[in-house]
């Protein structure tokens, strides 16, 4: 379950933070989503509160969702957890994009708390930057460099926790601030 939710969240990220969305999403699609959300939300609130859970007949929507199955190869794609959780993560990001941002200040630090921590979830990071994002190519790039070092979390921290200032120069200050290689060439 909760593996069909953090995959609906990516899935609606990415979906949400693309430019081009509205063409790749029809309005009877979004409202799918949207009502999945709802149900998800309230789910997570009931857990997160200790409440009594109470079980509604699927939607068609959730029937789809648990008649796919996914598989993505995240290669050598930098990993937090136990590998031998039972549940993954795999977060597509844009370093520029606000909503991979706001998921990072918001709900990244108690998932990590709560279940990357405890062994619960393996989580791995893809890169997804958008042409729409002058930076994000480019902030990848050093993410990847920076995991080469075993620094990728660091990396991805910083420049996380700075979405607008992800220019070469910043980019050089955190590999030098995190002890990565000072000249970045790009």
């Amino acid at each position: 379950m909760w593996s069909r939710f953090i995959w609906l969240v990516a899935i609606t990220t990415v979906l949400v933070a693309s430019a081009d969305a509205q063409d790749l999403v029809s309005c009877r699609q979004t409202d799918e989503i949207l009502a999945e959300l709802r149900d998800l939300r309230m789910l997570v609130d009931n857990l997160v509160n200790g409440r009594t859970l109470t079980q509604r007949p699927p939607s068609d929507t959730q029937a789809q969702i648990a008649a796919a199955t996914i598989q993505v190869d995240v290669g050598n794609s930098p990993l937090l957890g136990s590998k031998e959780a039972a549940v993954t993560i795999v977060e597509f990001t844009d370093f520029q994009c606000p909503y991979c941002n706001q998921f990072f200040l918001q709900t990244f630090p108690e998932l990590k708390k709560n279940y990357i921590d405890s062994g619960k979830v393996r989580f791995f990071n893809m890169d997804f930057p958008l042409n729409i994002h002058g930076n994000a190519l480019r902030a990848a790039q050093v993410g990847r460099c920076a995991g080469d070092q075993n620094l990728f979390w660091p990396m991805h921290d910083r420049m996380q926790s700075n979405p607008q200032q992800l220019e070469l120069k910043n980019l050089l200050d955190y590999a030098h601030d995190i002890g990565s290689i000072s000249e970045i060439s790009g």
